[in-house]
């Protein structure tokens, strides 16, 4: 059911995040399909941008944490297992086609300027099908404060504004409730719910899926064409 984010070893299904107020219009300087320039997403509190090497000790620090990795598939990674993995996720964006968008979350306009707190995806699984899984993972002392879903728009953005696809999928463990609220906050419709159909830490486990369509994207965000920021 998840995408192509398995082959990436992820394991972040139902990123752990909590509430958020407001909602901001994000401004992408976003590149089309196949051009590998590097990708920098501004919006209003933070640069969501590519993961390099050294960036993780800063991802160890939430990936080491049992608390923010509850609902992933995979218990707490050593910093080793951390770098692994953003070295995949560094060559799977020079791919062609690019099919995994995996940004660093980062602070900005604030005294934690440039600190990263956590990271935000989403995975083409097909590129045919025009379709992609959303996900996300943030540091505990972030949680609260609307990051999760500032960041989560902007992916919306890039994904159908940018990128043209059909729709986005969020795949959610159903006891994480934060990531459900994130998910209607994003404007996504709960689809299904799987009974026990992956097991996860040594026990069988259901699965929420939330889904979002170009075309919602676009009458949700309708208000923004003249380039304004809206808040909801």
């Amino acid at each position: 059911m998840n995408l192509i984010g398995y082959a990436l070893d992820r394991g972040l299904r139902g990123r752990r995040s909590r509430r958020d107020l407001r909602s901001t219009r994000a401004f992408a300087r976003a590149v089309p399909p196949g051009d590998h320039a590097p990708v920098e997403i501004l919006t209003e509190r933070l640069l969501l941008r590519e993961l390099t090497e050294a960036d993780a000790p800063a991802c160890n620090a939430y990936e080491g944490d049992p608390e923010v990795v509850r609902y992933t598939l995979h218990d707490v990674l050593t910093l080793d297992q951390t770098l692994a993995r953003i070295r995949r996720i560094v060559a799977a964006a020079a791919a062609v086609p690019r099919l995994v968008h995996d940004f660093a979350v980062v602070l900005r306009g604030t005294p934690d300027e440039g600190r990263l707190i956590g990271r935000a995806d989403f995975c083409v699984g097909q590129p045919e099908a025009h379709q992609a899984e959303i996900w996300w993972i943030l540091g505990r002392a972030h949680w609260g404060r609307g990051y999760v879903p500032e960041a989560g728009r902007a992916l919306l953005d890039l994904a159908f504004g940018d990128l043209g696809l059909h729709r986005v999928i969020a795949d959610l463990d159903p006891q994480n409730f934060a990531s459900a609220r994130v998910a209607e906050k994003l404007g996504m419709r709960r689809e299904a719910h799987y009974l026990e159909n992956t097991f996860q830490k040594g026990a069988w486990v259901d699965t929420l899926i939330y889904a979002i369509l170009r075309r919602e994207w676009a009458a949700r965000r309708a208000p923004q064409d003249d380039g304004r920021r809206l808040v909801r």
